[in-house]
């Protein structure tokens, strides 16, 4: 989805990504609009997926709502997950920003 959500494209995330890799993107923030602010933990399998089909930095977005998810996305062990965006979980309280640091760096995230 693009234009802030409210345009959807007939390209899966993953060819949108390796097209933009393509086009000489060196980053990619992945985020998973049905998980964004649901606080209940990122789309792992998706974003498994996401990791494994471009030789770029990815940056995991959406649905991260407590230390363990972070420490859950650390664990994947891929070298190319460059970071992860916690926002809404650290509004809400449900994560402080020493704790989710402590998580990242626990698994080299």
């Amino acid at each position: 989805a693009v234009s802030g959500w409210q345009e959807r494209l007939d390209e899966s995330a993953i060819a949108f990504a390796k097209r933009m890799v393509e086009y000489g993107a060196k980053r990619i923030v992945f985020t998973d609009i049905a998980q964004d602010g649901m606080l209940t933990g990122p789309n792992l399998p998706a974003l498994r997926e996401m990791l494994a089909a471009v030789p770029v930095a990815v940056i995991a977005s959406g649905g991260v709502g407590s230390v363990q998810d972070i420490s859950n996305l650390a664990a994947l062990g891929a070298s190319n997950l460059e970071g992860v965006i916690v926002g809404k979980a650290l509004y809400a309280g449900a994560v402080s920003l020493p704790s989710a640091i402590a998580a990242a760096a626990g698994g080299a995230l």
